[in-house]
């Protein structure tokens, strides 16, 4: 499947779970097939790397359950705001132990900012700096960085070091209304105390930027 088909086939799916108001929910996020450009200098040979990408949802509807517990139009409506026209927000690499799958995990709990952070640390650990084997056991190796074994995957990999650094990182994928900035580091949205839970602040949180996002890249709120 292209982008193009699994673009249409997430506008489809989401469409449905709306109209069936959650029932029967299908997962509209599908990989497909994407290419990337890869530059010499970093590679034996410059060219174009065919990669399997999927899209993926700010929170997953379990998380949305667990705020709006038994308000089911709260749910509805929070879905519309989280889901529909958001093919393009967030997007990873779908192979075995991806980001996708990996920022579900205790350290980040679906937590789209600390996330950021940590793929932040990604990019100071390998700037300015060949790629090598040393460099792949130092990532896989590195406790700090909590998403080091999706990073250690070739394709993600290859995929984050196109945008060379960090800031282009978020310019190019649009994602300046989802990182806050604290001396020329991501930081949390909310109070350290509530280090990685995902809850009724941080959502809150969620919706206020996810809401900005989408009036600045002209999708319906």
């Amino acid at each position: 499947m292209n982008k193009k088909e699994a673009r249409e086939a997430y506008d489809r799916i989401v469409e449905n779970n709306i109209s069936n108001r959650l029932k029967d929910y299908q997962d509209p996020d599908i990989p497909y097939e994407d290419a990337i450009i890869i530059k010499k200098s970093e590679w034996n040979n410059a060219g174009e790397m065919r990669i399997r990408m999927s899209s993926d949802g700010l929170c997953s509807v379990n998380k949305m359950q667990s705020i709006c517990m038994e308000d089911a139009d709260l749910l509805l409506e929070k879905y519309v705001l989280l889901r529909k026209g958001m093919f393009d927000c967030l997007k990873w690499p779908s192979y075995a132990l991806s980001i996708n799958t990996l920022r579900a995990n205790r350290s980040f709990n679906e937590r789209i900012d600390l996330t950021l952070a940590d793929i932040q640390k990604f990019y100071e650990v390998i700037a300015k700096k060949d790629i090598s084997f040393d460099l792949f056991q130092y990532i896989v190796n590195d406790s700090q960085l909590k998403l080091r074994y999706a990073y250690y995957n070739i394709m993600t990999f290859s995929w984050l070091k196109q945008f060379e650094e960090f800031e282009n990182f978020i310019n190019q994928n649009k994602l300046t209304e989802f990182i806050k900035m604290k001396d020329g580091k991501v930081v949390p949205w909310i109070a350290e105390k509530y280090e990685n839970i995902f809850c009724k602040e941080y959502f809150d949180e969620l919706c206020d930027r996810t809401i900005s996002y989408k009036r600045n890249n002209g999708i319906a709120v």
